[in-house]
């Protein structure tokens, strides 16, 4: 995996603006061998995944290329890894942008209930593993977001919900309602505050596409590069690597339901030959039978030849 950090910096005073001021922009890449055969050329230093697809010329490419950019995948990260809950920490002079993991906590919300976005939370770690919460002085809302229907509904008016200092649990206020759950690694380093920003999941996915790029390699077309910008190293890198692999589980499940689906249908036609073979065996033990057209050898021969001994036998029989 390549990680390359992308910032500059101009003369004395773009050093200071960037120490104190900027907040460092990040890319992060990851290459896909995107083919039907890995074998055809040396797996390449970086490659993370395989992708084979089974299908002919660069059309994988362009397939996984459209996947990866579509609302739909990037829809799905966002709800199933929560990536409306950003991080971030302030110091004297600026903010810098945190990865989840860098957290001692994770803010999770309670999905039922309606949010105020754009609304930082500050969370001040205390002893024994509490924090305080402490929401901006004003701009509390009555417009809050619902994360079920993703739309925004009104509430009554309220006052500004006071500071708290509450253990690792449940959080609830008329615009808020979150529950803390302890990071099960505990970060390297220690920050005096962690400031939680929520955004609408239509925001979010729009973040997410517009920071993600998606290209060829100019010598080798089934090699696949995903390019990843953001505040936080850990994040592009992190989010790039959750990204594949929600792919390659989303193509894991897309091949059973295919290999299902292929099941069903040989069994179905498997079904269909046996009744027409069924019939066919029933037309033909009826046209023995009643139509006396024996041209059968071996076991049939001989059960043919023992049924007309018994017909004689009978036929004498009934003449004495």
């Amino acid at each position: 995996m390549v990680l390359v950090c992308a910032y500059a910096l101009w003369g004395m005073h773009s050093w200071i603006y960037a120490k104190y001021y900027a907040q460092n922009i990040y890319a992060s890449d990851l290459s896909l061998s995107v083919s039907n055969n890995t074998a055809s050329y040396f797996t390449p230093t970086n490659q993370s995944f395989n992708f084979i697809w089974g299908q002919g010329g660069n059309q994988d490419g362009v397939y996984l290329k459209k996947l990866l950019l579509s609302r739909s995948h990037n829809e799905y990260l966002v709800k199933e890894l929560d990536l409306f809950v950003n991080y971030s920490t302030k110091g004297v002079i600026k903010s810098t942008y945190l990865d989840k993991d860098d957290s001692p906590v994770f803010l999770q919300i309670d999905k039922s209930h309606p949010q105020q976005l754009s609304y930082p939370i500050t969370l001040i770690p205390k002893s024994g593993n509490t924090y305080e919460v402490v929401l901006p002085d004003e701009g509390q809302s009555t417009n809050l977001y619902s994360y079920v229907a993703e739309g925004f509904v009104n509430i009554n008016p309220y006052e500004r919900p006071a500071n708290k200092i509450i253990k690792i649990g449940e959080y609830n206020s008329p615009n808020l309602r979150f529950r803390l759950i302890a990071n099960p690694v505990v970060p390297k380093i220690k920050f005096t505050n962690i400031i939680v920003n929520l955004n609408s999941v239509n925001q979010s996915v729009n973040d997410i596409v517009s920071t993600v790029g998606v290209e060829f390699d100019k010598e080798i077309n089934t090699i696949m590069i995903i390019t990843k910008k953001g505040y936080n190293l850990n994040s592009t890198v992190n989010f790039l690597n959750k990204s594949v692999s929600e792919l390659q589980k989303k193509r894991l499940a897309d091949k059973m339901t295919v290999d299902r689906n292929t099941a069903v249908y040989l069994q179905g036609n498997l079904n269909t030959i046996r009744k027409k073979l069924d019939s066919s065996a029933n037309l033909l033990n009826y046209m023995k039978t009643t139509e006396k057209l024996y041209d059968i050898k071996d076991r049939d021969e001989k059960s043919l030849t023992r049924i007309k001994e018994l017909e004689a036998k009978k036929q004498i029989s009934k003449a004495s």
